[in-house]
């Protein structure tokens, strides 16, 4: 980043989690009030049977709930005034702030979604998490001056991973 460049909006957009949330408060309220109703004997015979098995049925929907907002609110989109920092649930990209960098979209003809790509030179280079709602991208670009381009055609296909390579030879492991 030059001198004489404008530093860019600290800021940060994450994935939406209000669905889960509330899954998981309920599930919360659920656990909580049907084991202390358990414990402390005010329900008895097929009732407190019954309340086991929702207390359990609740817990389970707990844990999934609080692995989906962990991992979703992992996926943000970040800048610390001289980069963006693209995080999905299991990697991060950090990409300089220079002339040639935009968020570029794509319509996918059978999602009827945006697919949304950090672009340089037009050409992509990292993709934008699904998750992060396409409103909320736009008005990150907004705020750390970066434009939104859309572009024809069929969305860039993800890269194909590296090959898987050995780094000892194979053989019995102890």
């Amino acid at each position: 980043m030059n001198d004489d460049e404008p530093c860019r909006a600290v800021t940060v957009v994450r994935a939406g989690v209000r669905p889960w949330a509330d899954r998981l408060a309920w599930s919360l309220v659920v656990v909580l009030t049907g084991s202390a109703l358990v414990i402390a004997g005010v329900v008895d015979g097929t009732i407190a049977i019954v309340t086991r098995v929702l207390v359990i049925a609740a817990f389970l929907l707990m844990v999934a709930a609080l692995a989906i907002v962990t991992v979703r609110l992992r996926t943000s989109l970040r800048s610390d005034g001289t980069a963006v920092v693209v995080r999905d649930p299991f990697g991060v990209s950090v990409v300089p702030f220079h002339e040639h960098l935009a968020f570029g979209r794509w319509l996918d003809p059978e999602s009827r979604r945006p697919v949304i790509w950090m672009t340089d030179h037009g050409g992509p280079i990292v993709r934008v998490h699904p998750r992060l709602d396409p409103v909320r991208v736009e008005l990150f670009a907004g705020r750390v001056a970066l434009a939104v381009v859309d572009r024809d055609g069929a969305p860039p296909a993800p890269p194909d991973p590296p090959p898987v390579t050995r780094d000892r030879p194979a053989g019995p492991r102890y």
